[in-house]
């Protein structure tokens, strides 16, 4: 059975686990101080349980800065979002936004932006899904002299 949870430190293992597999370059210093927004109310973890099993999870923090798209000066901001592959196609990614937008309007946050890179079809089908709506495309671009 799914259970949506928050993050506890007692599924810390597991998620350490998840995290290195959507984000394979990621140091645990990094994971950490994610952890660490969490405790403060700066951020937000959600959890995927099923039978005890961490099966995916979103990471989101609340944004005081500018977010494309937003109307509000506070905004929650989906950082990562990942399912183990053989739980996919469940709702479970839906579930755990659902659980999030219930969380930040407890916050009064009525906004949460996310983004994706425009290769990643996948991620890009599944915002449009759940009801976000595509407000901008960024291009990044890097100039190393010789």
């Amino acid at each position: 059975m799914l259970k949506i949870i928050p993050y506890s430190n007692k599924n810390l293992e597991q998620y350490l686990n998840l995290v290195s597999k959507l984000w394979h370059d990621i140091e645990k210093r990094e994971i950490l101080e994610t952890i660490n927004d969490h405790k403060e109310k700066l951020g937000y973890i959600i959890l995927a349980v099923v039978d005890k099993k961490v099966v995916g999870f979103i990471n989101s923090r609340i944004r005081n800065d500018y977010v494309e798209g937003s109307e509000s000066a506070k905004t929650g901001y989906i950082e990562g979002i990942f399912v183990i592959n053989e739980y996919r196609k469940q709702n479970i990614a839906k579930k755990m936004f659902q659980h999030l937008v219930k969380y930040y309007k407890t916050l009064n946050i009525l906004y949460i932006g996310s983004d994706s890179l425009i290769r990643n079809k996948t991620s890009r089908e599944f915002h449009k899904a759940i009801g976000f709506k595509e407000v901008s495309i960024n291009r990044h671009y890097i100039f190393r002299s010789k």
